[in-house]
C-alpha cells in the first residue's frame, strides 16, 4: 500500500510535502532510491 502511495503521490506532491504526508501517516519517509526514481 506505502508503495503505491508513493507512486501516485509522486506525480502530485513535491517530495517534501509527500515525505511529511508518508510520515504524519505512520509509515517511514521516502527513502533515497524512491527519491532519485521520481523525482529525477
Amino acid at each position: 500500500m506505502r508503495n503505491r502511495c508513493v507512486k501516485t503521490g509522486s506525480k502530485h506532491f513535491d517530495k517534501e510535502t509527500l515525505n511529511q504526508l508518508l510520515i504524519d501517516s505512520g509509515w517511514e519517509g521516502l527513502k533515497e532510491k524512491e527519491i532519485l526514481f521520481f523525482y529525477n
